[in-house]
Parts: structure tokens; sequence; C-alpha cells
């Protein structure tokens, strides 16, 4: 790029390493902000931008801790910023550590899911997580949903190692077994919960019994698919809420969610993704019908449906 260049390309992306520089010196302010339990902690900085390279919030790691003791990823403290007229115009993540794809508590979605279901587009990191079993997963995530994932200039990258250099040495493995799962089961606590609950359980044993009335037990229309045409038309996911903590305008808060928004995230699911209610609906008639909390036996019908158990149906891919 030539110092005297003005075309749209080259501007776009100074803008860019701008970011990525101050992204950086968020890194730097994080460190103030670590925890002190002797434990090696990432100093990490993020920043949202529109399609234009315009920023439309920015935060740190721990920047929210004050109110509850303990912190947020620097991902979901700079979400947390973006107003809600600016949601629809989040474009870029800029980040200086790969977004995690793996959280030890099951009430905590990971950064790279919560990235898609924010609708990100583009994710820019300064260096992979160097945790063993983690390292490329939320890369491998973003590929697998259509987010183009890119790494800092050269000169920037060296700079984010030297920030992090006691955390990048020694870190040991991570388990995988839940790293990109689709299973409800590891879901958020407060939506299985409410899957298992007999609200529920009553409206999809009530959805199974039309549908073996209506198309009986040798029909080639298959449960998921007749279960998203008819929990999704009714809005059910949607009209449950939950509450859960979230990083706001760089506090900790309870705020009301729903069910659906909360699966759709922990699904990594964007909010533009045309099969995304699909998806959703698809997932928990697939989860229910195989993982249900009350015994097979209960339900008093064949469960012996072409379709349904005796072949695992697969969520939709992107074409």
């Amino acid at each position: 790029m030539s110092a005297d260049c003005h075309c749209s390309n080259c501007i776009a992306t100074k803008k860019i390493e701008q970011h990525c520089a101050r992204a950086i010196k968020l890194a730097e302010a994080s460190k103030a902000a670590a925890e002190k339990d002797g434990e090696r902690h990432p100093a990490v900085g993020a920043i949202i931008l529109d399609e234009h390279g315009n920023k439309l919030a920015e935060g740190y790691r721990n920047q929210d801790r004050d109110k509850y003791g303990k912190g947020s990823h620097a991902e979901i403290v700079a979400f947390g910023f973006v107003k809600p007229k600016d949601r629809p115009k989040i474009h870029t993540l800029i980040t200086t550590l790969e977004p995690c794809s793996f959280r030890s508590k099951t009430d905590v979605i990971s950064c790279a899911r919560r990235t898609v279901h924010w609708g990100v587009k583009q994710v820019i990191v300064g260096c992979l997580d160097p945790a063993v079993g983690v390292r490329g997963h939320a890369a491998q995530l973003f590929q697998d949903r259509d987010v183009y994932f890119n790494m800092f200039p050269i000169a920037l990258n060296s700079i984010v190692k030297g920030y992090n250099e006691a955390y990048l040495k020694g870190l040991p493995p991570v388990k995988q077994d839940r790293m990109l799962s689709e299973d409800l089961d590891f879901a958020p606590p407060c939506c299985v919960e409410e899957l298992k609950g007999d609200g529920f359980q009553s409206f999809a044993y009530g959805k199974y019994e039309r549908y073996i009335k209506q198309f009986g037990k040798h029909s080639t229309i298959r449960w998921p698919d007749f279960f998203i045409a008819e929990a999704s038309r009714s809005g059910y996911l949607e009209k449950k809420k939950v509450l859960v903590i979230e990083s706001v305008q760089g506090k900790l808060r309870k705020v009301e969610s729903s069910v659906y928004d909360q699966l759709a995230a922990y699904l990594a699911i964007a909010p533009d993704d045309p099969l995304g209610r699909s998806q959703v609906y698809g997932s928990v008639g697939e989860w229910w019908i195989t993982h249900r909390a009350k015994p097979k036996e209960s339900l008093g019908m064949a469960l012996e449906i072409q379709g349904t158990e005796s072949s695992v149906w697969r969520m939709p891919r992107r074409q």
C-alpha cells in the first residue's frame, strides 16, 4: 500500500490497521482488570465495526467486573456497548485473541458462537488461542458459518504476542468434548430447564400425537420437519422468557431474553440466516424425540417411526 494512495481499498486497509492498533491499547488496559488469582490470563481488547470500518463499540476483558466481582471476555463487553439501533450495522469484529469456542460452564455461551449470532460477517484476530484443543476451533466455526476470518497485519501480530507472552506459553490441554457440540443437553441450563419442564413436554407431546394421527408410523414426513412447521408457527420458544446475565454498557446485569434467542446463540445462528428458525426448532424437535426427560413408554404410542429414531436428523447445511 503506497503512502500516497487514496483508493477505497487502501483507505479501508488503513482503517483496519488503525483499529487493530487501538485493540492492542485496549488489551493493555485489560491487564489492570485481570484476576489476582495467581493464574495466567490473557490481555484482550475488542472493537466492533460497521461495513465501512466505522467503530460501533469497543471493550476490554473484565471491563465490567465491578458489579458482580467477575468480568466478561472482551468481545462480550464490546457487544454490550453496541447501541440497539446500531446492531443491524454490525459487520466486523477485531479482537487481539481468537474468540473462545469453549466455556467450562454451560450457562455461558462461547464468544465464537455469540459472534455469529450477533451477525458478524468478518473477524480479524491478533493471534490464535494457544490452549491445546481450542486453538483454531473458532476459526473453524466461522468457516462453517460463512464468517470471513483473518489475522492482524504481521507487525501488529508480533506486538499482540508480546503482550500475552506469559499466557501463550505452557497452557494445559483443554477437553474438546463440547467444543462445537450441537447437543442441547449442553445449552444454557435455563433453556434446558424449560425444555424439560411440564409446559414444553405437554406442548411437544401434543404435536407428536398430532403427527402420529395425521401421518401414521410409516410416513415419509419426518418428525423434525413436522415439528419445525408446527412449533415455529406458534412462536413457542420466542414467548418463553428467561433471565440471563449480560454485559450491558460496561456492567454485568440480569436482562430478559427468550429461550429462542439463547438457543440461537448457542447454535451460532446469525440473525439474518434464512435457515435460522428451522435450525433452532429442528434441533429442539430432534433433541426432544431422542433425549426427552420422560421415558419413551409414557408416550403410549409407537415410536418406531420412519425418519425419526431410525435415522439421525442433521441440520441442513448452508449452500
